[in-house]
C-alpha cells in the first residue's frame, strides 16, 4: 500500500463508525486478501514524508466490520524508517490497539506507535491480518478462514518541532567569567 499514492489515508478523516454500506465508505482504503480460504495476509504500508522529518510516532487508524469480511490485524506492527526509501531501520515491533471485533460489530480504531525521535524521509509498516474463525467460527461463509479485507482509515506521523533558542556567549559575560557556579 502506497500512503503517496491514496490521498484519503492523509486527508485528516479517520474513518467512521458506521456499518459498512449505512453509510459513506469513501475515507477508507479497503486491502483485500484474494487468498482468504487458504492463507493469511500480510500487509506492507509505505508513507513517503515528502522531506525528511524529525518524527516520534506513526498513527495507523484501521476499520473494521466483521459482518463483511473486514478484519483487522493480528495485535503487532513492524515499523521502520528511512532516509533514502532503500536502506530500511527498525524502529522496532509494536502493539496495536486492542478493537472489540465481533459479529454485530464495527468501527475505526487508531493506534499511535511511539519511538525514539528519527529523521525520516519514508516510513514503513508491517502487519498480519489472520484468522477470522475466532470471530465467525471454524466455518465461515465461503470458507473463508481468513479475514477477506483489511482498511485503513489514516496513516501520520508525529512531527517533532523544537523550539529553537539561540544564546550569544559573547553578550553574556557571565558565562566567560570563570566561575562554574
Amino acid at each position: 500500500v502506497d500512503v503517496t499514492e491514496n490521498a484519503v489515508l492523509t486527508d485528516g478523516l479517520t474513518g467512521f463508525d458506521g456499518n459498512w454500506g449505512t453509510v459513506g465508505t469513501t475515507d477508507v482504503l479497503l486491502i483485500q486478501n484474494d487468498k482468504c480460504t487458504t492463507n493469511p495476509m500480510k500487509v506492507v504500508v509505505n508513507y513517503a514524508l515528502g522531506e525528511t522529518k524529525t518524527i516520534d510516532a506513526l498513527v495507523l487508524d484501521f476499520y473494521h466490520c466483521a459482518g463483511v469480511m473486514i478484519g483487522y490485524p493480528e495485535g503487532k506492527v513492524l515499523v521502520e524508517y528511512s532516509v533514502d526509501g532503500v536502506e530500511y531501520t527498525a524502529l522496532g515491533v509494536h502493539d496495536l490497539a486492542a478493537a472489540e471485533v465481533a459479529v454485530g460489530s464495527y468501527g475505526t480504531v487508531s493506534s499511535t506507535l511511539a519511538f525514539d525521535a528519527v529523521d525520516a524521509a519514508y516510513v514503513r509498516a508491517t502487519f498480519v491480518v489472520g484468522s477470522s474463525t475466532g470471530v465467525l467460527g471454524d466455518s465461515p461463509a465461503d470458507g473463508k478462514v481468513f479475514w477477506e479485507f483489511a482498511s485503513l482509515a489514516e496513516v501520520a506521523v508525529n512531527e517533532v518541532v523544537y523550539n529553537e533558542v539561540v544564546v550569544d556567549v559573547n553578550t553574556n559575560a557571565v558565562l566567560t567569567d570563570g566561575l562554574t557556579g
